[in-house]
Parts: C-alpha cells; sequence; structure tokens
C-alpha cells in the first residue's frame, strides 16, 4: 500500500511539473513590457525567459496589429531563451535580436517575408531554424556568429542569400536548399567548419567569393549544372576537400578559388576552361592539374 502511494505521489509530482511548466510558457508577458508605436515593437523591456509577442495592442481607444519587430528591439537581451512570433509580424529589423546570448528557439509565424542584417547575429545558443515560407529576403549577416546552429531549413521563397549569412556557424552541419535560390552570396558560409557535405540545387546560377572559404572540414561538393564562374577564394583553405563535381557549363576559375585544398587529389576539367594560374595554389596533393600553360 505504501508503495502504491509512492508511485501515485510521484505520478502527481510529474503532472504538477508538467502543468506549469506548460503553463509558465504560455502565459502572457505582461503588456508593459513592450513598447509599441505605429504597429511596431520598439523595445522589449521585460525579463521573462518565454516571450510571446502579442499579436495587437490598444492606442488610443483602437486595436493596432503589430506587424514589425524594429532594429535593436531585443538587442543584447540576457533573458530570453524562447521567442514566440504573432501572426501579423512580417519584418525582422535589423539586429533585432543581437546578441541575445541565450536564445534557443524562435518560433516564426508563416508570414514572415523580411528578415534583415545581423537580427540573430551572435545569438549563440540558438541550435535550429525552420525559416517560414513566405520569407524572400534574408539580409547580411543575419545569423553570423550562431555557433551552436546545427541546422537549417531555407524557404521557399527565397531567391537569394546575402553575403555572411551564415558566416562561423562552426555547429552548423546540415543545410536543406530550396529549389527556387539562385543566388549565394559572398561569404555566404565562410568558416562554418562542421560542414562535411554540400550538394548546391541546380537553380543556382550564381556564386560569391568565398563562399566556402575556411569550411575546414568540407570533404565533398557538387555545384549547380548552371554555375559558369567559380568566384575567388571560394573553397579556400578547405584543407579536407576530396571530391568536387563541376559542371560541364563550368567557364572560368578565379584567383585562389581552391587555395591550399591539400586533400584534393584529382579534377576533371573540360579543356575550354578560363582558369586562373593561382586557382589552385598550395593543393600540394592534386596530381592531375594540367600545366598552367594550357590554361
Amino acid at each position: 500500500m505504501k508503495y502504491i502511494s509512492k508511485i501515485l505521489l510521484l505520478f502527481l509530482l510529474c503532472s504538477l511539473t508538467v502543468l506549469f511548466g506548460c503553463t509558465s510558457e504560455l502565459k502572457n508577458n505582461s503588456i508593459d513590457d513592450f513598447n509599441f508605436k505605429n504597429g511596431k515593437l520598439i523595445k522589449y523591456l521585460g525579463t521573462d525567459e518565454v516571450v510571446v509577442i502579442p499579436s495587437s495592442y490598444e492606442e488610443n481607444g483602437e486595436r493596432i496589429d503589430v506587424v514589425e519587430i524594429s532594429s535593436k528591439a531585443f538587442l543584447d537581451n540576457t533573458f530570453i531563451k524562447k521567442v514566440i512570433l504573432s501572426k501579423n509580424i512580417k519584418l525582422i529589423g535589423d539586429n533585432a535580436f543581437d546578441s541575445c546570448l541565450r536564445l534557443e528557439k524562435i518560433r516564426f509565424n508563416n508570414s514572415i517575408e523580411e528578415i534583415n542584417q545581423q537580427a540573430f547575429k551572435d545569438c549563440v545558443s540558438l541550435e535550429n531554424i525552420k525559416l517560414p515560407d513566405k520569407l524572400n529576403y534574408l539580409g547580411p549577416s543575419a545569423f553570423s556568429g550562431c555557433v551552436s546552429l546545427k541546422a537549417v531549413k531555407l524557404s521557399e521563397s527565397l531567391i537569394s542569400i546575402n553575403s555572411k549569412t551564415f558566416e562561423k556557424c562552426i555547429s552548423l552541419r546540415t543545410v536543406i536548399f530550396s529549389k527556387s535560390l539562385y543566388i549565394l552570396g559572398d561569404s555566404v558560409f565562410l568558416g562554418c567548419s562542421s560542414l562535411k557535405d554540400i550538394n548546391v540545387p541546380n537553380s543556382v546560377s550564381e556564386i560569391g567569393n568565398g563562399v566556402f572559404a575556411y569550411c575546414v572540414n568540407l570533404k565533398t561538393v557538387k555545384l549547380s549544372k548552371n554555375i559558369t564562374t567559380i568566384p575567388k577564394n571560394t573553397f579556400s583553405n578547405c584543407y579536407n576537400l576530396k571530391s568536387i563535381k563541376f559542371s560541364s557549363n563550368l567557364n572560368s576559375i578565379e584567383e585562389y578559388a581552391f587555395l591550399r585544398c591539400e586533400s584534393l587529389r584529382k579534377i576533371n576539367l573540360n579543356g575550354n576552361i578560363d582558369c586562373h594560374d593561382t586557382a589552385f595554389d598550395e593543393c600540394i596533393n592534386l596530381k592531375n592539374l594540367p600545366e598552367k600553360e594550357a590554361w
């Protein structure tokens, strides 16, 4: 009987923990913690770990939808761990969550269309993101320095990724590209040292300088068949790169594109490629590189 009583008591305690844990996460934050103006969240002033951004607020007797998180609204906040965006928000401003060091989760709504530059820069605890389907703009350095970020699924509405968007995301292992993507900007994945395999979809026709530079554990790459130029420093210092599949449409390889790719042993280039004479500098194990005079 005592044993059964203990079991019942344990069950009750566990139930209460779950109940109050959920309640604390779903409770409304004090409206006084939010500074709103013209439908924008200007500043969050609270200290809660879980923040649910209201979908609207009252001003002069009128109900106004919250459609934007303004620049620096949560900048340097050291309390928040989880943020839930309300249904009406369409834009996240510059540096909105910059250096929120404890932020682990961000729940996007399906209305988000723009995430501006450095919006989540140096959110060092953020682990996974699924970008909303309507997102059509991802600003420079939006997730730069998110050192715990492990996986990213890109929106189907994105046609380009701006410079340094995922720079120095050193834990990033999985990137799911969209089929609508056309452009990868400069240094998008620079220093993503946990990336091992990359398959750039055929929708991509342009990549910027240094896109995969210093991805030191990158081993295999399959490039889009529509990429005609590999710009300078694209794969520089990818020490473990062993295999790369070039498109038959490739026309040129620019300076230092494969600098210090020390594990690269063999490449297949067609005879019509305009290859800069420094493109494969310090690729010490590359055996079948044509004579530079033939380029």
